[in-house]
């Protein structure tokens, strides 16, 4: 409490002070209703139930208003106008835990601090408020909270040896709690320590007439063990001789050969205020290792001891273990005898802290299922450190207790080496490095693989570490990375985790196993599972997935394969083509953006459950492309694995554009390639036009040139015998550039004027481009009216289906002509326009080529230094796309 806020007392009659001094509250309606808001501090409290509190079933006319009035007089006596809120159909007292005496007491005894607690009661709660409701229904619950502490303050002074002193307060108690077993127990304990043993069985017996006559029951187990105890005189019922405390040292032996991890270290030996920290991560990461050899790293820090439990909330051996089961271990660690265990949980929590409480001590609960598990055995003092380890994220300690997360990430190359070494012969590893360096990379950072090897090759001393690293190569990798024990077998680690998750992101695990890239987007996960953000994070914060960048997700290596194997059992073939249809569908949105005049295809319809990503625009669909590409082209393998041909010939005409853009030409030869065998696969005549005249193409642009065009020559003769008009214009036009290649432009010019007799008549699209290359392979034979004129047809053409990409290369084609007849001022400015729509379009490969011409304009206006920035730019784009040789040509033209 401060000067500035009052204080307020329930424990007793109800009492204000404001500034340290009391303010009565005289009036009887006012204390009622000041007493109601009091105990649902900060929640609010409906008008109508504040109306019973004051007038029971039989409220006065005008009972809200009369209401309205009374808090208006407590804010003035109380002087405090913020206290009291009024809420939507009722009010709220808005208080801090300080300014309450229940919220004190509360706080106090999650503390364990059991004594200060009880301090703060000053009487039967409530006593001069006259309300029957609030004495029905809240004066019981505020008893049995005190009537709780009682017991747990009995607890600790009956382990402190204080029985004699303790026998007079237990008669009065059961006197007045005559059916309390708890308490009956305890006056049974502390009189047979004091010699009293007949006294204590006759307090059992009467205990046992009552229920039987009242209730018709017996006693409860626990309190049936301690009479048979009493019986036999049973020595764990005998008083502490000594009442110091055992100092526990419970830590299990801190791992050998740690390394690494030199960071979160540092960071645990930071601390600060924060006495919980939690330590998550994937199982294997070695949370528990770390945890260990720091807590080792620093007992001087904890004198009083340590406490450690292995949770096993993620245990192939087992089920999670209780708190009760955690805490009674705790408390005998602590020198508690069994018979001074109280029977309930809370009771239990509350002598643990008492305990603890002002101890420097280190609780370790390792391997924690979820927050609800170790959140009754954390120490209430600030003097103990806590310290968790969990697979899941327990944000559930932040929230309410304040505790710092570090998450574990796999360990660096250097490190993971270390780890591996320092468990190996050094003459193996001198002798085989280039094995270990294998065995390293296929344990990918993962502790617990690096351990497991380490444990098979011990085991094995005379197998080559060559043949550990070849069999971690195999298909069934997992096999490798298990020691013969379910804590040293990967697999049963990964179990653990699965088994822990709801069914549905389970099932969503299970089915991201199909995935066969790196990593995946949120909608192609929603395509493949169903799953929504709920399931996902629940798959993150277990570790088993991880968000590595915002809407992308990924596993490590070593759970990707585990997924694999659970998606195998699977066989789930409808979850396949969903995710290939998303890609597919997506990918076709996209380029129809990029070539908004393109030839359509049948794409069929996505598979039910397949969510397309939509796509706003061209500058979307090229952010896409190069988020999405790698798990687009390890998409189609997995639709030709899978027997879907049609998308998987389909997938590489949907990324030919954007390939060209940004000059991904070896990957879209190899997906060209899978396309081929794709469509042979179908009896789809106009696929396998399409494919090999792709393929084609691709051959050639890597200098394969004669089977390349022979490749070509065969897809628009086959489009000639099926009547497949458009294919035969765009394989005629491909002929075209591969003679370009070939620097016979000739033979370019020839093939161009044949494409403009095919494409006459058909979408002005195909015939601007055979009318663009006629242009441009003119200008390379000198003929530059014919190439201007058919430059400025192809703008025209370009323009009228509003062909931006397209608009870009016409342009460019009329301003080269103008450069070679002396007019570079009109050159320039078209050059500048042309290169603006390239970069808009994101066609890099092209803004390449114009930068280069543009370079050459302005160097013939005398604009040196806007020359040499616009080949500069030149360079980048090309060095960009691999391009080396046309980045050196550049360079050339940019002197020394």
């Amino acid at each position: 409490m401060t000067e500035r806020h009052p204080w307020f007392g329930v424990l007793g009659p109800l009492r204000v002070l404001v500034g340290g001094e009391p303010v009565p509250v005289r009036a009887g309606k006012q204390r009622i209703l000041l007493a109601a808001l009091l105990l649902r501090a900060n929640s609010p409290v409906p008008a109508d139930e504040l109306i019973e509190h004051l007038w029971g079933q039989d409220p006065p006319s005008g009972a809200r208003d009369t209401v309205r009035a009374y808090v208006m007089r407590l804010r003035h006596l109380i002087g405090d106008p913020e206290l009291i809120e009024t809420t939507p159909g009722g009010y709220l007292a808005r208080l801090g835990a300080e300014q309450l005496d229940l919220s004190q007491a509360r706080a106090l005894l999650d503390q364990g601090r059991v004594h200060e607690a009880l301090a703060l009661w000053r009487g039967p709660a409530l006593a001069d408020v006259p309300s029957d409701s609030l004495h029905r229904d809240e004066a019981p619950r505020l008893a049995e909270l005190r009537l709780h502490a009682l017991s747990q303050r009995v607890a600790v002074d009956l382990q402190r040896g204080k029985h004699a002193e303790l026998v007079p307060e237990l008669v009065a108690l059961t006197a007045e709690h005559p059916l309390h077993e708890g308490l009956c127990g305890q006056l049974v304990l502390a009189l047979y320590r004091c010699g009293r043993t007949a006294e204590a069985m006759e307090q059992y017996h009467r205990l046992r007439g009552r229920l039987a006559e009242e209730l018709g029951t017996d006693p409860g187990p626990r309190l049936r063990k301690l009479y048979q105890q009493v019986l036999a005189t049973d020595p764990e019922l005998s008083a502490p001789e000594d009442t110091a405390r055992p100092v526990p040292r419970q830590l299990p032996a801190s791992p050998q050969r740690f390394t690494g991890r030199q960071a979160e270290l540092d960071r645990l030996d930071r601390g600060g205020p924060v006495v919980i920290s939690a330590i998550d991560g994937t199982g294997g990461i070695g949370k528990t290792w770390l945890a260990l050899h720091w807590a080792h790293r620093r007992l001087e820090l904890f004198p009083d001891g340590q406490l450690y439990v292995n949770l096993r909330g993620f245990d192939p051996a087992g089920s999670p273990l209780t708190p009760e089961v955690a805490v009674r271990g705790f408390l005998e660690a602590l020198g508690v005898p069994p018979a001074g265990i109280p029977a309930e949980l809370d009771a239990q929590v509350g002598l643990y802290r008492s305990l603890v409480a002002d101890k420097h001590m280190l609780v370790l609960l390792d391997n924690a299922r979820d927050t609800a598990q170790v959140t009754p055995l954390l120490p209430g003092s600030p003097s103990c450190t806590a310290l968790v380890t969990s697979r899941l994220q327990l944000a559930g300690l932040v929230v309410n207790h304040g505790a710092t997360l570090m998450t574990l990430d796999l360990l660096g190359d250097q490190d993971a080496r270390r780890v591996l070494v320092s468990r190996l012969d050094e003459r193996r590893v001198a002798a085989e490095p280039e094995a270990v360096a294998e065995l390293v990379r296929r344990c990918a950072g993962l502790p617990l693989a690096l351990a497991i090897v380490a444990a098979r090759a011990a085991m094995q001393p005379d197998t080559p570490l060559a043949v550990l690293a070849e069999q971690l190569g195999e298909v069934s990798r997992l096999d490798g990375f298990d020691a013969g024990e379910l804590t040293a077998n990967l697999r049963a680690v990964f179990a653990c985790s699965l088994h822990a998750l709801s069914p549905e992101a389970a099932q969503a695990f299970r089915l991201l196993g199909l995935v066969p890239s790196a990593d995946i987007g949120r909608h192609a996960v929603r395509s493949l599972t169903g799953c929504g953000r709920a399931q996902l994070d629940e798959l993150c914060q277990a570790h088993l997935v991880q968000e590595h960048e915002p809407g992308r997700y990924r596993m490590h290596d070593l759970v990707r394969l585990f997924a694999g194997e659970q998606a195998a059992a699977l066989a789930d073939t409808e979850a396949v083509t969903r995710l290939v249809d998303h890609y597919l569908h997506t990918a076709e949105q996209a380029d129809r953006w990029l070539q908004p005049a393109r030839e359509e295809l049948a794409w069929g319809t996505p598979a039910p459950g397949c969510v397309p990503e939509p796509i706003a625009d061209s500058a979307q669909a090229l952010a896409w492309f190069d988020a999405e590409l790698s798990c687009v082209l390890a998409a189609q393998r997995l639709a030709l694995d899978h027997g879907l041909h049609r998308q998987a010939w389909q997938l590489a005409f949907a990324l030919r554009i954007y390939q060209w853009r940004r000059m991904r030409m070896r990957e879209r030869r190899l997906g060209l390639e899978v396309a081929v065998a794709a469509a042979e696969r179908t009896e789809d005549q106009y696929a396998k036009v399409l494919t090999r005249h792709f393929l084609g193409f691709a051959m050639a642009w890597d200098g394969e040139f004669e089977p390349g065009e022979a490749m070509i020559h065969e897809a628009a003769a086959l489009a000639e015998r099926h009547g497949f008009r458009g294919q035969l214009v765009s394989a005629t036009h491909s002929l075209t550039t591969c003679a370009a290649f070939r620097k016979d432009f000739a033979e370019a010019v020839r093939y161009a004027a044949k494409t403009i007799e095919l494409a006459e008549g058909g979408p002005a699209g195909p015939l601007a481009m055979a009318h663009g290359a006629y242009a441009a392979y003119s200008l390379q034979l000198g003929r530059t009216e014919v190439s201007l004129r058919h430059s400025q047809i192809a703008l025209e053409l370009y323009r009228s289906i509003q062909h931006r990409d397209g608009e870009a290369d016409a342009l460019a084609g009329v301003a080269r002509v103008l450069l070679a007849t002396g007019q570079p001022e009109r050159a320039v400015t078209m050059l500048r326009e042309s290169v603006e729509i390239a970069l808009e379009v994101g066609n890099t490969h092209n803004a390449a080529t114009i930068y280069e011409s543009l370079g050459t304009g302005l160097c013939q206006l005398g604009d040196s230094a806007a020359a040499h920035l616009a080949w500069q730019r030149s360079v980048d784009m090309h060095t960009a796309h691999g391009r080396t040789a046309e980045a050196d040509r550049v360079r050339g033209l940019m002197g020394p």
